[in-house]
């Protein structure tokens, strides 16, 4: 099981500023003008400059982590492997991300006092934890391309069985991650799952 805390996280203000418009949240107020006709994710250099300033002070409060680890696939009907690997494979990857407490205490202080940030802030979090889910499975990917398989799309898992389950096979404490009954603790934090599909038929299934 691998573990890596304390790596830094690259969020990139046009994918914050495509998230919220996927949202449909209002930018204006934080000096980012609505993209051009028939240019929905366009963003000028101003925008650009602009969401800058509210991710950074947001990233400085991220303590973000990652756990995984992989698993031999089975031919036998497991209800755990078919609920935690939804596509079938000679091998899965779990992978347990959070961005840490702090930003979370502070999207709640937010919530109270700048509702409109609060939002935003969200989304930047929602950005910076696709992100940390990205480094762990650019990782994986490698592990797999040496055993010439190749990683199925990315496979959230959501609903409290799930992700039991997931963390039944993962040491979450050593990232402070725990399951609550509405969900995971810290609230910025996610599981995923992916498969290993093999490119051969003749090479053996790769070592969990």
């Amino acid at each position: 099981m691998k573990k890596i805390r304390g790596f830094k996280l690259s969020v990139r203000p046009k994918e914050v500023h495509r998230l919220a418009r996927k949202a449909g949240l209002d930018l204006a107020p934080f000096g980012v003008e609505p993209p051009p006709e028939g240019r929905p994710t366009a963003v000028s250099a101003a925008g650009v400059a602009a969401l800058s300033r509210e991710i950074d002070p947001a990233v400085r409060l991220l303590t973000p982590a990652v756990l995984y680890e992989s698993f031999p696939g089975s031919t036998v009907a497991d209800a755990s492997i078919k609920l935690l690997a939804p596509i079938p494979g000679v091998a899965f990857s779990l992978v347990l991300a959070t961005l840490g407490e702090s930003i979370g205490a502070k999207k709640r202080e937010l919530e109270g006092s700048d509702p409109p940030r609060a939002r935003l802030w969200a989304v930047i979090c929602e950005s910076a934890l696709a992100e940390a889910v990205r480094f762990a499975s650019s990782l994986i990917e490698t592990e797999a391309a040496l055993e010439n398989c190749e990683l199925s799309p990315l496979n959230p898992l959501t609903g409290n069985e799930a992700l039991a389950a997931a963390l039944d096979r993962l040491d979450c404490s050593k990232i402070g991650v725990s399951l609550a009954d509405d969900g995971l603790r810290p609230p910025d934090s996610t599981i995923v799952t992916l498969s290993w599909l093999s490119k051969s038929r003749g090479r053996n299934k790769p070592k969990a």
